[in-house]
């Protein structure tokens, strides 16, 4: 599917990504080359349980990393989300 270099990083880790990482493992991506910010510890766990993916509290180094950003938040939260991950992505999010 994707090269061992492709990295994922996905923001928010609720149904619409969940769905999107299932079929992605599905297709044969490596659960390490998928990343997930998810504020929620159960979200968080689940994810881990599920796929094995790497899933942290806040953007960091995988989000800084990543090939790709998938954006799965609600509308509402988009903002927020947005302004926390600006710095630590290096891309301008406003």
């Amino acid at each position: 599917m994707t090269d061992n270099a492709t990295r994922i990083a996905f923001i928010g880790g609720g149904n619409m990504a969940t769905a999107i990482i299932g079929g992605l493992v599905r297709q044969g991506l490596a659960p390490a080359q998928i990343a997930v910010v998810e504020p929620f510890e159960e979200a968080r766990q689940r994810l881990d349980q599920q796929f094995g993916v790497q899933a942290e509290a806040a953007p960091g180094p995988a989000l800084a990393g990543a090939s790709m950003v998938v954006w799965a938040v609600k509308p509402q939260t988009f903002k927020e989300a947005a302004a926390q991950a600006g710095p630590t992505s290096g891309r301008p999010c406003t």
